[in-house]
């Protein structure tokens, strides 16, 4: 019989999962800025520059962040996934993605593509992290113990 309980002693720190959770109306409150000061010309296409930059903002700057947040937090309670050094992994994932998004989004303002290639130094490292972390942990997970 399967045992469905949660391992609330695995809960990571709460700093762990926190800074991503504060970070992501910083980005919200952003996008909103952005669009306040260039006014509904921003809604004409969704190609413009302005437009792509608010839209990374919201998706990359604020869901991601706020997923992120949340799955570094429920994968040991739920799943039982030991992360490895959760908080290294919070901090590099969470600085590499914050100054990515930052980065994409001026890159699209502004158009300019050294930004792009600045934000992708970024991101990737930040995605293939989390990405090795978690599959490190599930691996582990999935091994049988002796």
């Amino acid at each position: 019989m399967i045992q469905r309980a949660l391992s609330y002693d695995q809960t990571p720190p709460l700093s762990v999962p926190l800074r991503f959770f504060l970070s992501a109306p910083i980005f919200l409150f952003a996008a909103a800025a952005l669009l306040l000061w260039q006014g509904p010309s921003v809604l004409v296409s969704r190609w413009t520059p302005s437009t792509l930059a608010i839209t990374h903002l919201l998706t990359l700057g604020f869901l991601t962040m706020a997923m992120i947040g949340a799955l570094l937090q429920i994968l040991p309670v739920v799943a039982g996934i030991q992360l490895f050094r959760p908080h290294l992994t919070a901090q590099v994932v969470h600085t590499l993605l914050a100054l990515g998004t930052m980065l994409l989004a001026g890159g699209f303002w502004f158009s300019l593509a050294l930004l792009f290639r600045l934000a992708l130094l970024f991101l990737v490292p930040a995605f293939l992290w989390l990405l090795t972390v978690c599959s490190i942990g599930l691996r582990q997970k999935s091994q049988p113990r002796a």
